[in-house]
């Protein structure tokens, strides 16, 4: 059976919204509005937009790309291991993470850590007599002595 999803407004609850986007400053937002909320808004910002001028493509800060718990740990255990600093926690720098993708061939940072890998780690640690639960991220130890013993050549 199809389902259709009801988009409403975010201003006055009206259904048959759209989402519409706006940049002001360095920030970009995004409101749900009905097809004349959206000419009030446009009405609202007609002068400005009349005296402004094309942006040029904006340059993200950082990449972010969609990863999980356990494709980060992989990146950072990877990275260690060819001589990069790298943080237990938090945003990895570009650098390393472009390094990673050129080694790895992962040039759009498709799931590397996929669900059959993820198995294969489990199974691996549980036949060690690890305590392992199939829910919880992956321990950074265990993924390092998973490569360890894995590790080609």
């Amino acid at each position: 059976m199809a389902r259709k999803a009801v988009i409403s407004s975010d201003i006055s609850g009206d259904p048959d919204a759209a989402t519409v986007g706006f940049g002001l400053g360095d920030s970009w937002f995004e409101v749900d509005l009905t097809a004349a909320e959206k000419k009030e808004l446009q009405a609202a910002l007609a002068r400005y937009v009349k005296v402004a001028r094309p942006a040029g493509k904006r340059v993200p800060r950082k990449y972010a790309p969609e990863t999980t718990p356990e494709e980060r740990e992989l990146i950072r255990v990877w990275a260690r291991g060819q001589g990069y600093e790298v943080k237990d926690w938090g945003q990895i720098s570009n650098v390393i993470l472009l390094a990673y993708q050129e080694a790895t061939g992962h040039k759009k940072m498709e799931r590397a850590f996929t669900a059959k890998v993820r198995k294969q780690v489990l199974n691996w640690a549980e036949g060690r007599g690890y305590h392992v639960d199939e829910k919880a991220r992956i321990p950074s130890e265990t993924i390092k002595e998973y490569l360890a013993a894995h590790r080609r050549g």
